[in-house]
């Protein structure tokens, strides 16, 4: 397995394990008519975009990949909280697997990775959002180093409400 940046043309990979991940990791969580409608070719719009505009904007994304196949993604950009400084704060906006490869180490891989880039960059701590019923990320990042910070927030998807804990992390 090998951890390097991503690229423009990872974007259909990207989306597809973004999509799968979503699938697997929120089932039971969300509705199923939700993960159901998710459409890995809107995403791969979405991840063309991002990654063309990422460069020199503090924020970035890594993938895993294995035999030249993408497995898992991290991205972060500066803090979009407005309680937070984005000078100072990144948020880690998504960290994904595919399914089959969760708890052999690729999580942690892809997050140490990514907290290298944060110092390159110059940032202090960052931030996370976790579906509050999403014991199994919350567990992970608390693993990390990760802790919740009090903050809440409760956002609406094609009428989904998802409720959400920030977690904040010191870089430095």
């Amino acid at each position: 397995m090998k951890i390097r940046p991503a690229t423009e043309r990872d974007a259909e990979e990207i989306a597809s394990v973004h999509v799968r991940s979503w699938q697997s990791a929120y089932q039971g969580l969300i509705p199923q008519s939700y993960l159901d409608q998710l459409n890995i070719e809107q995403r791969k719009t979405s991840w063309e975009r991002y990654l063309r505009n990422t460069t020199g904007n503090r924020e970035g994304c890594v993938v895993a990949e294995e035999d030249e196949t993408i497995i898992g993604f991290a991205n972060f950009v500066p803090s979009r909280d407005e309680d937070s400084d984005p000078m100072v704060t990144a948020e880690l906006a998504s960290i994904y697997l595919l399914a089959e490869r969760w708890n052999q180490g690729i999580g942690r891989a892809l997050f140490q990775q990514v907290v290298e880039l944060w110092r390159l960059f110059e940032f202090q701590e960052a931030t996370l959002w976790v579906l509050n019923s999403n014991m199994r990320a919350m567990n992970f990042y608390e693993r990390l180093g990760w802790f919740v910070d009090g903050k809440e927030k409760s956002e609406s998807s094609s009428g989904v409400v998802l409720s959400e804990s920030r977690y904040r992390y010191k870089i430095i």
